[in-house]
């Protein structure tokens, strides 16, 4: 469920960040590539927790932690690609993004 729910917002994310590109006449088959690369870097990193899952008998604890963070952080990415193609997005999200990044401008 977890690693399924994982892969649908980076897919979410991958076909935003296009989207946007497109939008903003940004477009790159490098930068398309290098996110590819990247998404494929997570499932490495999962595939590590399930590891330590399994040798250490935690109990799927810290793959579900992981992928957990994962999702948190392609969710935040989608809200950004969004936003940067003028995308109506609320305030309130707005503000906490920034909050998380340590801005206190909204957008």
């Amino acid at each position: 469920m977890w690693l399924g729910a994982l892969v649908i917002v980076i897919v979410a994310d991958y076909i935003t960040g296009l989207c946007k590109a497109w939008i903003l006449s940004e477009l790159s088959s490098k930068q398309g590539l290098k996110g590819i690369v990247k998404k494929l870097m997570y499932f490495a990193i999962v595939a590590v927790a399930m590891v330590v899952d399994n040798t250490t008998s935690a109990g799927g604890v810290v793959s579900i932690t992981v992928i957990s963070f994962l999702i948190a952080n392609e969710g935040i990415s989608i809200i950004e690609n969004c936003a940067a193609a003028n995308l109506p997005v609320p305030k309130y999200l707005l503000k906490l993004l920034n909050k998380i990044k340590g801005n206190d401008e909204v957008e």
